[in-house]
């Protein structure tokens, strides 16, 4: 197969892109990290619409699929040290044009994500911090933020936002964030942050909280636990350093050297 490179728009500071299906087709959404428009294209790269003019600082861009599909979006995260007016936000597609509601406000929101089971689907949300007083303070630890979503989300607004709880805190540079899906169809979200790796779950029971476990006690930014080998077990990728979990230990292998860990008490789900 031979790939084709196409330039097909152009925009400052592109940082997220999702697909997202609208009027029957499938779009690929893109939007920018500063305050920049947020774009939408036919899978064959034609420019199909224009979303928004701004305000951008979107680092998450999400399709919600539910009694009305809407995307959802993080806005106003410029920076680690310009997000302290960050929340997340969803778009409907009306007559007039898309429309911007309020889901929630969230301080220095960065990644976000929806996990799901029999119980129904729950917002992952990860802060990189919580306050800051001065440029680079990272004094104030981060959060990992959950809720319990209904089929739609056309109640939030402004004034009536998505109640979240904090399911882990005191996590410094909350950066990394992937979800990933079971073979039952279910699925969970892993966090990468300066404490380590968590693996977030929905509740196995109705009416019961998220749970959340450390996978890794190491630094890591952005992260995937996929099955790379096809041997039956998923590996922990960590960007800069490809962690291999098994039961019995974790090699790890960077770019200055190799290390391995044994770690005799880890297990795989």
């Amino acid at each position: 197969m031979k790939a084709e490179k196409k330039v097909i728009g152009s925009l400052n500071k592109c940082y997220a892109c999702a697909a997202y299906e609208y009027d029957g087709l499938n779009h690929l959404i893109v939007a920018a990290e500063k305050t920049d428009p947020c774009y939408s294209f036919t899978m064959d790269g034609e420019k199909a619409d224009t979303l928004w003019e701004g305000p951008g600082g979107v680092m998450t861009l999400l399709q919600f699929h539910g009694t009305e599909d809407v995307l959802l979006a993080t806005q106003k995260f410029y920076s680690p040290n310009d997000s302290a007016q960050a929340k997340i936000v969803y778009y409907t597609r009306e007559d007039s044009g898309w429309k911007c509601h309020v889901l929630c406000d969230l301080p220095f929101v960065h990644r976000f994500g929806i996990i799901e089971n029999i119980t129904g689907k729950y917002l992952v949300a990860c802060t990189l911090k919580s306050a800051h007083a001065f440029k680079n303070d990272w004094t104030c630890p981060g959060r990992i933020w959950t809720a319990k979503l209904p089929e739609s989300l056309l109640e939030f607004n402004e004034d009536h936002q998505l109640e979240l709880t904090p399911l882990v805190s005191g996590l410094y540079k909350n950066h990394g964030f992937a979800v990933h899906e079971n073979a039952d169809g279910s699925s969970f979200a892993v966090v990468g942050t300066e404490n380590g790796v968590y693996k977030v779950c929905p509740p196995e029971l109705y009416d019961s909280e998220c749970s959340a476990e450390c996978l890794l006690e190491t630094p890591a930014s952005d992260v995937l636990y996929l099955d790379f080998d096809n041997d039956g077990e998923r590996e922990l990728l960590v960007r800069n350093c490809l962690c291999c979990f098994r039961s019995m230990a974790t090699r790890c292998l960077c770019t200055k050297r190799t290390t391995f860990h044994l770690r005799k008490s880890m297990s795989v789900m």
